[in-house]
C-alpha cells in the first residue's frame, strides 16, 4: 500500500506539471538547467535525428498537443512544426530564444557556442518568468549558476585547444560553424551528396594537398557509417563519429575540443 501511495503521489505530481516543447536535446538541457523539474521539457528531435529528411514522430506531436509553450532555436523546420501543432493546440505560446543573437543564414546550430548559449539562457530565463512569474527568483538563481558553469566550460575548452597542433577539420555539414568561429578553428565544408564517390574523392584530394586539413575528420554518428569511409577514403584523416544533438551538452562541447586537440584514433 505504501508503494502504491507513493506512486500515486508521483503520478499526480507529474500530471500537474505543464509541458514545454523545444527543438533539440541541447535546448532541453538548457531549459532544465534553469527550470529544473518545474516543467516537463520535450523535444521535437532526438539525439539520433541526424538525417536531413527528418520528421518528428507521432509521439512528439502528441506531447506538443499538450504543451503550453514552444521555445524556438532557429531551425529550418520549426515554423512548419509549429504550424502543424497549432492546428490542435492553438493556445500554445511561441517564444524565440535567439533574440539578440546574430545567426548566419543557413547556420542555425548556435547551441554549440558556449558564449552564445549565455545569451540564449537569458532568453530562456525571461520566457520561464513569463510562464511562471511566481517562481521568478528560483529561475534567476538557477540562471546565475548556469551561466557561471558556461564560463567554466568556455575556459576549459580554451585550455584544451591550446594543446591542439592543428586546428583544421573536415565536415560534411556546417554544424560546428559557431564553435569553430568562437575558438578560431578552421571548419572545412565539403558540400554535395555525403554518400557519393565524387565527394569522397574531393576529401582525398584535399588531404593529399594539405595534411593539416586532414588532421581530423568529424562526421555525425548515426548518419555516416565509419566503415564506408574506411573503405573509400584512404588518407591519414582521422574519422570521428560525433553528434551535435547530444543532450549532455557540457560533455559534448568539451569532448569536441579534446577530439581536435588530442586526435584520437577510432
Amino acid at each position: 500500500m505504501r508503494v502504491l501511495f507513493l506512486s500515486l503521489i508521483l503520478l499526480s505530481h507529474l500530471l500537474a506539471k505543464e509541458t514545454i516543447m523545444v527543438s533539440v536535446p541541447p535546448q532541453k538541457y538548457f531549459v532544465e538547467q534553469i527550470a529544473k523539474d518545474n516543467f516537463i521539457v520535450k523535444t521535437m528531435m532526438d539525439e539520433d535525428s541526424i538525417s536531413p529528411s527528418y520528421h518528428p514522430n507521432s509521439q512528439q506531436y502528441i506531447w506538443a498537443e499538450n504543451a503550453i509553450a514552444y521555445l524556438t532555436t532557429g531551425l529550418f523546420n520549426e515554423k512548419i512544426w509549429i504550424k502543424t501543432i497549432k492546428i490542435t493546440n492553438p493556445n500554445m505560446q511561441v517564444f524565440d530564444t535567439t533574440q539578440n543573437i546574430k545567426i548566419k543564414a543557413g547556420y542555425p546550430y548556435i547551441w554549440l557556442d558556449p558564449l552564445i548559449v549565455r545569451v540564449q539562457a537569458r532568453n530562456i530565463l525571461n520566457t520561464l518568468i513569463k510562464l511562471d512569474s511566481k517562481n521568478k527568483e528560483f529561475y534567476y538563481n538557477n540562471f546565475l549558476i548556469f551561466i557561471n558553469k558556461i564560463s567554466r566550460i568556455d575556459y576549459q575548452i580554451r585550455t584544451i585547444l591550446k594543446k591542439a597542433k592543428h586546428k583544421y577539420f573536415l565536415i560534411f555539414d556546417p554544424v560546428y560553424y559557431y564553435y569553430a568561429k568562437r575558438y578560431k578553428l578552421n571548419q572545412v565544408e565539403v558540400s554535395g551528396d555525403p554518400f557519393s564517390t565524387e565527394r569522397l574523392n574531393i576529401l582525398y584530394i584535399i588531404s593529399q594537398i594539405d595534411e593539416n586539413i586532414a588532421s581530423i575528420f568529424i562526421v555525425p554518428k548515426y548518419y555516416f557509417p565509419k566503415k564506408v569511409l574506411n573503405e573509400m577514403l584512404k588518407t591519414q584523416a582521422i574519422v570521428v563519429p560525433y553528434s551535435h544533438l547530444e543532450y549532455d551538452w557540457e560533455s559534448n562541447v568539451i569532448n569536441l575540443a579534446k577530439l581536435i586537440a588530442y586526435r584520437p584514433i577510432w
